[in-house]
């Protein structure tokens, strides 16, 4: 992490002046191409060969450790299905709770930085599912 002076943050340290951290930023992770149908071949990732294609977006935090986060995005909406059951179907996230911790401007006695536990949903693949009635 980085304070508001230029100045390297490693986790535990605080910087009480100015501007602390800039804001959430999102970019995508290099080469994470979304794949509209499936693939199949030897060594192909299972996010490339499922029914409901994903691919990855990172988010970035300097407020928050770790300060990257890897998040499933699907490809599609419905699923890629060779059936004619793919009209009662559709690609939802599969999420899962993350810990992670939120710096705050308060320190210990010793000067190490308080963090805040935090827990976020984040998505770590898609699937398939009945579509809700």
């Amino acid at each position: 992490m980085h304070s508001g002076t230029g100045r390297l943050l490693t986790p535990g340290q605080c910087y009480t002046g100015g501007s602390r951290f800039t804001s959430c930023v999102q970019d995508q992770q290099e080469g994470s191409l979304c794949v509209k149908t499936p693939q199949d071949g030897p060594g192909t990732p299972v996010n490339q060969r499922s029914v409901c294609p994903w691919t990855y977006d990172v988010t970035r935090d300097r407020n928050r450790y770790p300060e990257r986060l890897t998040e499933a995005r699907c490809c599609n909406a419905t699923c890629q299905l060779t059936s004619g059951s793919a009209g009662s179907s559709q690609c939802e996230q599969v999420t899962y709770n993350v810990p992670v911790l939120y710096t705050t401007s308060k320190a210990d006695e010793t000067g190490t930085c308080v963090y805040d536990l935090r827990f976020e949903q984040m998505a770590v693949g898609c699937s398939c599912a009945v579509k809700p009635e």
